[in-house]
């Protein structure tokens, strides 16, 4: 996929190249009654550009927000 770069080899993707996984997040878990996930729900999906020895030099996350419905003030972050 990268001719002309010979750090970069091809791309792979979690959870696929066309495809999207979930987060769904409570505010209040684990209170009781409260159970339904849908105060923060995030869709993922990551690019890993790999060099020729299967080591990822690249990732390129992309993130989705479908829901947003806290009744707490909530934040959402992304570390490595």
């Amino acid at each position: 996929e990268y001719p002309d770069d010979p750090s970069k080899a091809y791309n792979s993707f979690y959870p696929s190249a066309s495809g999207y996984g979930s987060f769904a997040f409570e505010d209040t878990w684990p209170a009781m009654g409260d159970y339904d996930f849908n105060d923060l729900v995030v869709d993922y999906q990551y690019k890993q550009v790999m060099n020729s020895k299967n080591q990822v030099v690249e990732l390129h996350p992309k993130f989705k927000f479908r829901a947003a419905g806290a009744g707490l003030r909530n934040g959402f972050g992304f570390s490595l």
